[in-house]
């Protein structure tokens, strides 16, 4: 069930109240300056509307900067400096698989990573929704003495407790991709894809929202609280919109976890649109897991309600090419696991990590460059690998 935010209602409905109550208070004051009461009133309604108008159009203009730099590719890699020597080879990675379909892209990208380092790669799979089966593959991982353990999808606070002492005594690091907002320790000396690039990523999206929709859109934020990544994603969308755009509205809609286990997502989304009368936008804080969406708002008759996300799948951006769906936040996927293995072989070295996960790239996917898309929805400088193999003296 929605939660209605609707700031910019509630900003001028207060604002109506504080200008009626200043002209009751006026006429009150004294009869025979009736006119003057009325004129003052007048002038005071006058320069709030001027003042809510300038705020408005700044928060436009901002927005509308940032859409323009964000539509550019990223050409190559930031925040990395090359190590001082090539990593000693005949080490081995461990990464811990999920079911996702994120999770075997995260798992390509070590693999490769490793294989032109000269590491061997163990994967050990684990389901998302059964911790056990996590806190399991953690233990086995440390079976083949590795160098580091990769993993994703699920935050360190849930396994923290039954986890770390074994990996503090072994002093294996443990380096997350996806998780969210993530604390650095002993354990684990940095993340990919933490929270640093999950609001940038949500920024983003926002910033497009209130650029496409002139500062006064109304859009539903749909969220998934039960995975944390994505809900860290779907809390910051809506708090920039509250904090930078005044005259746009939006209703948060949290979806379940029971929703997506009985593929009932879309169908939610759909009835909770319904209920927004003048609803402009849909925002989608993973798109890729709502497969079917524009079909069925067409079905329900909202075919005029824009769709746009984080995280878009290939049929994502099939609807964007085609017209049915209207922006994506294309992010750095295929790179994530590079990423990790960065870190990996810096803290092997004892090297500093770079913070803020090396700058990894993001762009922004609309009607304007919707060709230049890949069809996979990543992102990444496209000779990406040579430049880590670079900054590893492999090349």
């Amino acid at each position: 069930m929605g939660v209605s935010i609707a700031w910019h209602r509630a900003g001028r409905v207060l604002s109506g109240v504080v200008v009626l109550a200043a002209a009751v208070s006026l006429a009150a004051c004294g009869s025979a300056g009736g006119a003057a009461g009325t004129s003052g009133s007048a002038t005071a309604a006058s320069a709030q509307a001027a003042a809510s108008g300038s705020g408005v159009s700044a928060q436009l203009a901002a927005a509308e900067a940032a859409v323009t730099a964000l539509r550019a590719a990223p050409a190559g890699l930031t925040g990395r400096t090359p190590l001082p020597s090539a990593p000693a080879r005949g080490k081995t990675i461990v990464y811990l698989q999920c079911e996702l379909e994120q999770c075997h892209t995260f798992q390509t990208g070590v693999a490769a990573a490793a294989q032109v380092i000269g590491w061997n790669t163990q994967t050990i799979d684990f389901t998302s929704s059964d911790l056990s089966t996590l806190i399991a593959a953690f233990a086995t991982a440390l079976r083949y003495n590795p160098v580091a353990v990769v993993y994703s999808g699920t935050s360190v606070a849930q396994f923290q407790a039954q986890v770390f002492p074994a990996y503090e005594k072994a002093k294996v690091p443990i380096i997350p991709i996806a998780v969210g907002a993530t604390t650095v320790s002993s354990v684990v000396p940095a993340a990919v894809f933490d929270g640093g690039y999950d609001t940038q990523a949500s920024d983003a999206l926002a910033d497009w929202f209130i650029a496409d929709s002139k500062a006064v859109g109304h859009a539903l934020v749909v969220n998934v609280p039960f995975i944390d990544v994505i809900n860290q994603a779907g809390l910051a969308i809506q708090a920039d919109i509250k904090s930078n755009c005044s005259g746009c509205g939006a209703t948060a809609f949290d979806a379940t976890a029971g929703e997506l286990a009985d593929g009932s997502l879309v169908s939610a989304v759909v009835a909770a649109a319904r209920k927004e009368p003048g609803l402009g936008y849909i925002l989608l804080s993973d798109a890729a897991l709502f497969s079917g969406l524009p079909a069925a708002l067409e079905s329900a008759g909202l075919s005029n309600v824009k769709v746009a996300g984080i995280g878009p799948s290939t049929e994502n951006i099939q609807d964007l090419k085609q017209g049915t769906e209207s922006a994506f936040i294309l992010l750095a996927d295929q790179m994530f696991g590079w990423a990790a293995v960065d870190i990996a072989v810096r803290h092997d070295a004892g090297l500093p990590v770079a913070a803020n996960d090396g700058g990894l790239p993001l762009q922004l996917a609309d009607s304007t460059n919707k060709e230049q898309a890949a069809s996979d929805g990543y992102i990444a400088p496209p000779n990406f690998e040579q430049l880590f193999e670079k900054l590893w003296h492999l090349n």
